[in-house]
């Protein structure tokens, strides 16, 4: 019985094996970034890999839907072979001028992968998924503190306010990841009720469900250094050398674990459905998923 387990076992790990695309001849690595789980030090790694060579690489950020429109059918081309030997960051990161994945981006960027695959350019998607109590700090900490203070279209646009608990609770988004992958950041904006209003579960569950058919990876941003930053190199075949630390935020007025425990407790319940997805990405994503890699 025992040797049955263990044969199903390794069974199981044969077929969850999975082999990296060869990136040594070009090909496209886009990034959907979700903000607030560490798609600064995603984008820093690739800065420097264009630095130290740009023969070699290109990255593409795209930020809003005027900017969407300029690249998409660049990058048709591109993924019908036209990056003529160089690797392509596409970063697909979120913006408020009404761009949405699902929406706007999803069924294109399904086309770049059927394009690449015709035409055997190596192709390679991920998304990063974080804890849903450090997604909430993190974000209000970003959006909302003075103390982030960015500019009054950043004030217009999102509103600052002083670093209380009250209002922490006050502008802790409802599953603020889950909420971005079914209504864009758009819905993160003042005045934007609507678009946050009746966010179900099963809403989020199909939008994770839809996401993980899309994307090869769904990293985690803690331990973004140890598991999604070394698949990275080993996908471009750089070294240890361009490694790069996890970008972190200046320092936070308020700390989780220094909060009241009423306040603890409804942070956890508002991100609890972000939770689940980080906790299901954890366990449908391993880094052993990578064959020979890791």
């Amino acid at each position: 019985m025992e040797d049955t387990v263990h044969n199903k076992t390794a069974q199981d790990k044969k077929l969850l094996e999975k082999a990296l695309p060869d990136f040594a001849a070009g090909g496209i690595v886009v990034f959907v970034h979700i903000p607030k789980t560490g798609g600064i030090t995603i984008r820093n790694f690739f800065e420097r890999l264009v630095e130290k060579d740009h023969s070699r690489f290109r990255k593409i950020v795209v930020s809003n839907y005027r900017e969407w429109e300029s690249w998409r059918w660049r990058m048709n081309k591109f993924s019908r072979g036209g990056a003529r030997g160089k690797v392509i960051f596409f970063e697909l990161h979120g913006g408020g001028d009404s761009l949405n994945y699902f929406s706007d981006a999803r069924s294109e960027i399904h086309r770049w992968r059927e394009n690449a695959l015709s035409q055997n350019v190596p192709f390679f998607a991920f998304v990063i998924l974080r804890q849903g109590v450090s997604f909430a700090m993190s974000y209000f900490h970003f959006f909302h503190n003075y103390q982030s203070y960015r500019g009054r279209a950043h004030e217009n646009r999102y509103g600052y306010h002083n670093a209380t608990e009250q209002n922490l609770r006050m502008k802790t988004m409802f599953n603020g990841q889950c909420l971005f992958l079914c209504r864009g950041e758009q819905s993160y904006i003042k005045g934007e009720e609507s678009l946050r209003a009746n966010l179900t579960e099963a809403e989020c569950n199909a939008a994770y469900n839809s996401l993980k058919r899309d994307v090869d990876w769904i990293g985690r941003t803690d331990v973004i250094s140890t598991e999604t930053i070394k698949l990275l190199q080993r996908l471009t075949n750089t070294t240890d050398e361009l490694s790069v630390s996890a970008n972190t935020n200046p320092q936070k007025a308020l700390h989780f674990e220094n909060l009241t425990k009423a306040t603890q407790q409804f942070i956890i319940q508002r991100n609890s459905w972000d939770h689940e997805l980080y906790k299901r990405a954890q366990r449908e994503f391993p880094i052993s998923m990578w064959k020979s890699e890791f």
